[in-house]
């Protein structure tokens, strides 16, 4: 078959070292370029601007295509004619939208539902577009492609979809992860990614954002540093800033914690085994996420996670991870605790890279390209 895979999320050379869609969509291209042995041919649809490896131009089974800057709007108006033109067999979107006219069969990653069943947690003007776009291209899809049971039970549930049609497709981790000895690592080291050493501290890694919960874990924090055999326990939060972050950095500051919580900013990926292999423990108190890869990527790095139980979280970190009610900052504060206490760190560790290891890009493009063929041929 000739599948059309339109990656124009990716939008620089930097899209390649950032969360998100963007990861997500540098990671399936990477794995469709390198299934050599695929009887199948893919055409790149890329915006004017990115810088592509050369290891893409060159590939056998893969062709380069360009297409508007505004390339939502390009996939909407000419995506169809893109598709008649090269004799594409299946037309797959790597997020957003998919042609409004196109004979051939098509259908999008659907990451999560988040801007239509949390609102509140999302820049009023990118909610029009969500509200939009997402209902439309799902129900116009010959097949959807979800990152877990939880986003596929909510595109089920909001939207009425067949549960047929949907194709789960867990992801690979979205950073190489070097898994560093604890022992090796340097207060040098630990002090160029941002933490001053000694001491005991927590990691999170995430975007700025509401949905994230990080004044939930500030919160938490300040609960468990009030007992004093867990008062010299600090926060490292990596990541970028998104939207509506003003309040971590407020709460931070009532709550004289400016000491305890340190914003390390975007931290690059050859930074991110030190400040995994060191930490006492990785936590994610998102409200609730579409997978989780950060927690995969803690799992791959060694790192014991502790985690909310909320969305596709469990479906990656299964009974190796300790769970908390989100939206409660003392149980945050009772699961990060019994962790700090626990005495089987390292056999939780073992077994949470063999779970890990698990969860690879190759099985995802595999999968995505199953669920493809079985759209084709139906």
């Amino acid at each position: 078959m000739r599948i059309a895979v339109a990656a124009m999320t990716l939008q620089t050379a930097q899209d390649f070292t950032k969360a998100g869609v963007a990861r997500y969509t540098a990671s399936i291209v990477e794995a469709f370029v390198g299934l050599a042995d695929s009887r199948h041919e893919f055409h790149l649809f890329l915006l004017p601007t990115l810088e592509v490896p050369e290891y893409w131009r060159t590939a056998p089974h893969v062709r380069i295509h360009r297409t508007w800057k505004r390339y939502n709007k390009w996939n909407l108006a000419m995506g169809g004619l893109a598709a008649r033109r090269w004799g594409i067999d299946f037309w797959f979107s790597t997020a957003h939208t998919v042609p409004y006219f196109s004979a051939v069969k098509k259908g999008l990653m659907i990451h999560d539902l988040f801007p239509l069943r949390y609102p509140e947690m999302f820049p009023e003007d990118q909610l029009g577009f969500y509200r939009t776009m997402i209902p439309r291209s799902c129900r116009v899809s010959d097949a959807l492609f979800a990152n877990s049971e939880d986003t596929k039970r909510d595109i089920v549930t909001m939207f009425g979809i067949d549960p047929s049609k949907i194709v789960v497709t867990p992801l690979g981790p979205g950073n190489v992860i070097e898994r560093r000895d604890p022992r090796t690592v340097t207060d040098a080291e630990l002090e160029a990614a941002g933490v001053d050493p000694p001491g005991r501290y927590l990691l999170t890694l995430s975007t700025l954002e509401p949905r994230k919960n990080l004044a939930g874990l500030v919160r938490a924090l300040d609960i468990l540093r009030a007992d004093p055999e867990f008062a010299d326990v600090r926060l490292m939060v990596a990541g970028g800033k998104g939207w509506k972050y003003q309040e971590v950095f407020d709460l931070v500051e009532d709550l004289g914690m400016t000491q305890a919580v340190r914003f390390l900013g975007y931290v690059p990926d050859a930074a991110l085994p030190v400040l995994f292999a060191r930490c006492a423990a990785y936590v994610c108190p998102s409200i609730t996420e579409g997978f989780g890869m950060p927690v995969l990527e803690a799992m791959l790095a060694g790192a014991p996670v502790v985690a909310s139980n909320g969305g596709a979280i469990p479906e990656v970190a299964g009974d190796l991870a300790r769970y908390f009610d989100p939206l409660s900052p003392p149980d945050m504060a009772r699961a990060i605790s019994e962790e700090l206490a626990s005495t089987d760190r390292a056999e939780r560790v073992e077994r949470g890279l063999e779970r890990a290891r698990q969860f690879t890009w190759r099985r995802c493009a595999e999968l995505t390209l199953e669920g493809i063929e079985r759209a084709v041929a139906g």
